[in-house]
Parts: C-alpha cells; sequence; structure tokens
C-alpha cells in the first residue's frame, strides 16, 4: 500500500566551520523512524491510517548537517499486524520499510539539496551534467555515407 502523505514538523541546519572544501567529501544520510501509531485522517483515507514519525539527517564530513523531523503517513492492508511488530521489534514488516525508507530518502534528500546550496555545502546528490562534445565526435556524426 502506498505512501498518502508527509508533514515536516522540523528542519535544523548549520555550517559549523568557514573552510574552503576541497578534496572529497563525506556526505552520510540516514533516517530512523522514532514511533508508528494508528491515526484517523480522514482528509486521506476513511480508513485509520499508520502514522509514522521519523528522523533524517544528513552529515557533511565536519562541515555541517542538516537535520528533519516529521510524519509519514501510511495506507496499510494490516495495521494490526504492522503495529504489533513495531511494538514488539521496533522494526516494521520489509515490505513496509523498503517503501517508507525510500520514500523518505527520495523526499528528504530532494529537500536537503535545496537547504545544501543555500548552507553553501556541498550537493547530497549528483545531477547529471550536459558536457559539449568533442569536435572529432561532431565531425563524424555529420558525416553520411
Amino acid at each position: 500500500m502506498p505512501v498518502v502523505g508527509f508533514t515536516l514538523k522540523n528542519v535544523e541546519a548549520n555550517r559549523t566551520k568557514e573552510q574552503i572544501m576541497t578534496g572529497n567529501i563525506n556526505i552520510n544520510s540516514s533516517n530512523k523512524i522514532d514511533s508508528v501509531e494508528e491515526k484517523e485522517i480522514s482528509v486521506f483515507s476513511k480508513d485509520p491510517l499508520l502514522n509514522i514519525s521519523f528522523e533524517f539527517k544528513t552529515e557533511f564530513d565536519k562541515l555541517g548537517k542538516v537535520e528533519m523531523q516529521g510524519e509519514v503517513y501510511y495506507l496499510s492492508d494490516d495495521n494490526k499486524k504492522v503495529l504489533k511488530d513495531w511494538q514488539k521489534n521496533k522494526k516494521l514488516p520489509t515490505n513496509v520499510d523498503v517503501e517508507v525508507q525510500n520514500f523518505l530518502f527520495r523526499k528528504c534528500l530532494t529537500l536537503v539539496n535545496s537547504v545544501s546550496e543555500n548552507m553553501e555545502l556541498p550537493p547530497p546528490i549528483n545531477f547529471p551534467m550536459v558536457v559539449p562534445k568533442e569536435k572529432e565526435e561532431e565531425e563524424k556524426s555529420k558525416y553520411i555515407g
């Protein structure tokens, strides 16, 4: 079943050093599920949803970090099983966990990318770069024969 909503509760960003970035910089992103509970939110569904609270953190070596807290609203086929697994092991079932984790990485890294640009930190994900073709390649592609 799908993630049907997302709410950001807190964003904190800081740059710890005013230094020139040289060489390789390790950028590590991680997320942590804090709690899972059932909640009725009529805007998203008639059925109760799973309200999954999370923390997301991206660290830029010793340069700084961006931290976020929020909630993901998940529509499950079996809320009781998910809640039972969470209360017993503090883990989500694999299919739910994979879907929620992938959603969080996509959503949060996009937000971190914007914040890091404004904080003059390196981007956590690299975008493709357009590079002009070499002259030789251009001439070969013009040959009709």
